[in-house]
């Protein structure tokens, strides 16, 4: 869920998003797939089995709150 939490918190790459914009939920929805993929597959991790489920319910929080401004 920190992925989520950092993601969440990353400028969006240009020329996708005007400066100064949050990377978008769909983007960070499909890096945490290949991020679960990868680690289950390649390194061979044993993960919880709802650990993206838990992940997409923290994205999905977000997406209905406010913007927060990232720490300084």
């Amino acid at each position: 869920m920190l992925f989520v939490e950092w993601c969440w918190l990353q400028p969006a790459r240009p020329p996708a998003r005007p400066p100064g914009r949050l990377t978008i939920p769909s983007t960070i929805d499909r890096r945490l797939s290949g991020v679960v993929v990868t680690v289950r597959r390649k390194h061979k991790v044993q993960l919880q089995e709802d650990v993206a489920e838990e992940a997409r319910a923290l994205l999905k929080a977000k997406v209905g709150a406010p913007l927060s401004t990232p720490p300084l």
